[in-house]
């Protein structure tokens, strides 16, 4: 059984009262109990860090379905992490990416608003209907990367590395 498994049977015990109060906003869960509720992903990550540090918890947006990323992408992402961070402490591996996304975010909003884009160097590989398709037509076409998966119109999700680790070493 894997590290977080507790704290995901414990979010699906609750889940369906979550659901009817808190839709997609996201919960944080450590040791089997409903630490808090948050607005967005980036203050839910912040607040499990200051509270918990680098120990398992669990934190998902109510309502919406797991996000499960293929083995290969998760061990691509430590490995590129394992390069010397810059000032900002990222290690700049999706930076092309991230800038071709940005070229064609308004005409991507307009046209496929909700939809996941998959960018590779400076072309947009495609757009997909949900997260699980957008990740396997990616690691399909490009293996481990790098490449960029985003959901349109969405702000982007900073996972910290830590959290990452987390994730590789729980599935172990």
């Amino acid at each position: 059984m894997g590290k977080l498994d507790v704290e995901i049977a414990a979010y699906e015990g609750m889940q369906e009262e979550l659901e009817s109060k808190h839709h997609l906003e996201w919960a944080v869960i450590h040791k089997e109990e409903l630490i808090g509720i948050y607005e967005d992903f980036q203050v839910a990550a912040d607040q499990a860090v200051w509270r918990f540090g680098r120990g398992p918890c669990l934190i998902r947006q109510i309502g919406a379905p797991p996000i499960k990323l293929p083995a290969s992408v998760w061990s691509q992402r430590v490995s590129e992490n394992k390069s010397t961070p810059d000032k900002e402490g990222s290690v700049g591996k999706l930076d092309v990416e991230i800038a071709a996304y940005e070229l064609i975010q308004e005409e991507l909003e307009a046209k496929h608003l909700g939809q996941w884009a998959v960018v590779h160097g400076e072309d947009l590989a495609g757009t997909y209907g949900d997260f699980q398709e957008a990740a396997k037509a990616a690691v399909k076409r490009f293996g481990r990367g790098p490449y960029l998966i985003r959901q349109i119109g969405a702000p982007p999700i900073v996972v910290p590395l830590y959290i990452v680790e987390r994730q590789i070493y729980a599935n172990s």
